[in-house]
């Protein structure tokens, strides 16, 4: 978590959900297609060729995760969170199925998440005097730290506040 978001391990489940959708999902959409109009100009460039192979794919699997979280996940959070009986939604199997779902796929994008910063740092301040590469390095930066403080958001809070309702 970083130090300037709130405490959100007692927060209600679907003001988590919504905060998630309104500041993360919003902001690395936001860079992505940013880093995707910067890439345009330099795609062939040297530094950045392996890392451009991979962009268009990452950036499809990262829309796709936050559009399931968004028409899937997290209205089934929200469900659990306005229900009279959350431990009756949780243990439906199709929420069982959903929760250990998003989990395995955390796990993959958190690993295609750190390959995307290993390969930006062929195009980093120490590699390049490219000012636009430094550009473009910037902004995989900022998604990858946001990217991140997301994960860290569902991983620590999230997930864990609603395994609490499988028991």
């Amino acid at each position: 978590m970083n130090a300037f978001e709130p405490d959100f391990s007692h927060l209600e489940l679907n003001r988590v959900t919504s905060y998630l959708v309104a500041t993360h999902h919003s902001f690395a959409r936001d860079v992505m297609d940013d880093i995707s109009t910067m890439l345009q100009n330099v795609r062939e460039e040297q530094p950045v060729k392996e890392f451009a192979a991979i962009w268009d794919s990452f950036k499809a699997k990262m829309n796709a995760h936050m559009d399931e979280e968004e028409n899937i996940l997290f209205p089934l959070i929200d469900e659990i969170a306005t229900s009279d009986d959350p431990h009756a939604v949780m243990k439906n199997a199709e929420s069982d199925s959903v929760l250990s779902e998003m989990i395995s796929q955390h796990d993959h994008h958190e690993d295609d998440v750190h390959k995307i910063l290993e390969l930006a740092r062929n195009f980093g301040p120490d590699k390049t005097d490219s000012a636009r590469l430094h550009k473009l390095y910037r902004k995989v930066v900022q998604l990858y730290q946001d990217l991140h403080e997301h994960l860290e958001l569902e991983t620590r809070v999230l997930v864990p506040r609603l395994l609490e309702f499988k028991s």
